[in-house]
């Protein structure tokens, strides 16, 4: 499950940008190729989030489709 160190890694960057503001949610570009599973990125969110700063924020993935 990738998605979970992929959590991981967001939550870091997005502390690190915004340390002293309420985070709502974050938008997130996912490229249809990633193989990365949407609704198991956002359920690994809550679970990242949990008990931090960022409790009670969204993670809105987009999907892009692939192109040739």
């Amino acid at each position: 499950m990738h998605e979970l160190s992929l959590c991981r890694s967001i939550y870091t960057i997005v502390r690190r940008a915004v340390p002293d503001r309420r985070v709502v949610a974050i938008l997130l570009d996912v490229g249809a190729l990633r193989q990365v599973v949407a609704p198991t990125l956002e359920y690994c969110w809550r679970i990242v989030t949990e008990d931090t700063a960022l409790a009670g924020s969204d993670l809105r993935v987009r999907t892009i489709p692939g192109a040739l």
